[in-house]
């Protein structure tokens, strides 16, 4: 009853009676979120009824479509109404039926076109595009970057690399050999080459920083294509110097900036966005500024059985996943969402997935205006706390002002993660984060 009263949808469809495209729609909802479809409820959500015959119909479909998708069948009466209720899982491959394969779009279902039935066995990462040969020889691969990446990978790590740089690149996977050629691998390309897009044209990265939410007017905008390690470096460096502050020149005290944004969160979603995206699609990262959010648009979906709330360890890009852990960048268990999250709750930031067939926008929203913003005194306080001064009795004498005047401007300090409290009742002090 509850799936007909929330209507059809890209996940519910209804249909009266039991049609010769009765197994398309499955296929359909298989290839696209998984979902339900009900026989014996109109399109307006009226309970027509099924009849017990249709069952047998439904599973001489079931059997056409390759390979058989996961599903429940469910009889179901509703006033004395039969309402067949097939319960269909989202999957991981792709599923035919009649030779062909369909997605569902809204309320509707199509056929996939050629091209996106290629990108389909790409989300369900049958094919992986970093461990591909590349277009070009060995020698595009800047054996100085190569050196770079392993000096700082040897002092993060703690690791030690023996054997001559082409013996390395081969057993990192930077390069391959084919037929006695050494090949750049397209991990090689986006790892250890100036300017990643010279050999790979999606290899960009582009940020627009708008005025206002409409997009109609912007304040700057930039592209990047950096090998990816130096990338992130890049990207952070861009953010720190142009997402506002709060701040300001206190009388007495050094300046204290604290950027809006929690700059670990956002080189965490960074750093998912360029080792996590599709490469195989033409389309480049797009990092979006708004005055009140931040989105990060890249190609690709999650892979098949991993979401924003499960965030196991499953790399689209397994090699350049490899090659950002052993620069400490990221750790091997999927901790990074949930480390994002944390950090970002505690600035009342939100975080949100909008997950797509192929596209994942993550978007980081700043709480009510004014809810954060910091005055002279906060950051008086502030200053205090990191100069030693950590106790709420220390800082009231400091400034002239009631001891429950600063705990309650600390409180607000420590909602947004940039104090935090050590010990209990007269032990108890604070230490900046």
């Amino acid at each position: 009853i509850e799936l007909i009263k929330a209507g059809e949808s890209e996940r519910i469809e209804f249909k009266s009676s039991v049609s010769s495209d009765v197994g398309e729609a499955i296929c359909a909802l298989a290839n696209t979120e998984g979902g339900y479809l009900l026989i014996g409820v109109s399109d307006d959500g009226r309970i027509v009824g099924a009849k017990e015959r249709d069952l047998e119909r439904i599973s001489s479909f079931i059997l056409n479509i390759l390979p058989k998708p996961s599903l429940k069948i469910e009889r179901v009466y509703v006033d004395d109404k039969l309402v067949i209720v097939i319960n269909v899982e989202k999957s991981d491959g792709l599923h035919t039926i009649g030779g062909r394969a369909y997605i569902r779009i809204g309320r509707k279902k199509r056929p996939l076109e050629l091209e996106e039935i290629a990108e389909k066995l790409i989300e369900s990462l049958v094919i992986k595009f970093d461990e591909l040969k590349s277009s070009y020889r060995a020698e595009v691969l800047s054996e100085e970057l190569f050196r770079e990446y392993l000096e700082r990978r040897s002092r993060a790590r703690m690791q030690r690399f023996k054997g001559d740089l082409s013996t390395l690149m081969e057993r990192m996977r930077a390069v391959v050999r084919i037929d006695g050629e050494l090949y750049a691998t397209n991990a090689g390309i986006l790892f250890f080459t100036e300017e990643p897009k010279r050999y790979l044209p999606q290899a960009v990265v582009r940020v627009v920083v708008f005025s206002d939410e409409t997009k109609r007017e912007y304040l700057d905008h930039k592209e990047f294509s950096l090998p990816l390690w130096k990338l992130v470096d890049a990207l952070e460096e861009y953010f720190i110097r142009v997402l506002p502050r709060f701040g300001g020149r206190v009388a007495g005290f050094r300046r204290i900036d604290v950027v809006q944004y929690p700059i670990e969160a956002l080189r965490e979603g960074i750093i998912n966005a360029l080792i996590h995206r599709n490469y195989f699609s033409s389309a480049d990262v797009r990092i979006f500024v708004f005055p009140s959010k931040i989105q990060i648009i890249n190609p690709g979906s999650f892979p098949p059985g991993v979401t924003p709330e499960n965030p196991i360890h499953k790399p689209r890009n397994p090699i350049l996943a490899e090659y950002m852990y052993g620069l400490g960048y990221v750790e091997k268990y999927g901790v990074g969402i949930e480390r994002m999250r944390e950090v970002c709750e505690k600035r009342g930031i939100k975080i949100t997935y909008t997950l797509q067939t192929f596209q994942t926008t993550l978007e980081f929203s700043l709480p009510k205006a004014g809810s954060t913003k910091l005055d002279d005194l906060d950051l008086e306080i502030l200053n205090l706390i990191k100069g030693g001064v950590n106790r709420a009795s220390e800082i009231a004498r400091a400034l002239g002002m009631s001891k429950v005047a600063v705990l309650k401007r600390i409180k607000k300090l420590e909602l947004i993660n940039l104090v935090k409290r050590t010990g209990k009742g007269r032990k108890t002090a604070y230490e900046a984060c």
